[in-house]
């Protein structure tokens, strides 16, 4: 009972602190992937988080620690020079992945199908996923500026 409101409780305080991403969006994909994992952690009987990085301070607490892994990955790529929508992509691959293996697990499949039907959420994915650069051209008008007539 307890890790079952240990983890309800670190999902809602997951889902309010991604509402602070500012620059950073935490996004659809990665909501899924934060509440796949906590109806996983909750509703099966013997199931625990697989990721040791999410699951360091227990299942409880794994949405929690999965979101702020999120939210800081996509800082830090940022920071490194990829645009906020490539680091969204490059997160939402991942969480597309935790995503579909989370779904797969829950309806019963075995961990192999589980990481194949990972890895075909996460390709689908990062396939549909479009970031484009938008190009700003400045154009300077000095008294210099001969303009000519096009036909």
């Amino acid at each position: 009972m307890f890790k079952k409101k240990m983890t309800v409780s670190a999902l809602a305080i997951s889902l309010a602190v991604a509402g602070c991403a500012g620059q950073t969006p935490i996004t659809a994909i990665d909501y899924a992937d934060v509440g796949t994992t906590a109806i996983g952690l909750t509703v099966l009987d013997g199931i625990s988080e697989a990721n040791p990085v999410v699951g360091i301070l227990g299942d409880g607490a794994a949405p929690f620690v999965a979101m702020g892994i999120k939210y800081a990955s996509k800082k830090w790529l940022i920071a490194n020079g990829y645009t906020p929508c490539e680091a969204d992509k490059k997160v939402g691959t991942a969480s597309a992945f935790g995503t579909a293996n989370n779904i797969a697990v829950i309806l019963g499949a075995s961990t192999p199908v589980g990481i194949a039907a990972g890895v075909i959420g996460a390709m689908i994915y990062n396939s549909k996923k479009q970031c484009y650069i938008e190009e700003t051209f400045i154009v300077a008008i000095t008294p210099d500026t001969k303009f000519v007539d096009v036909e």
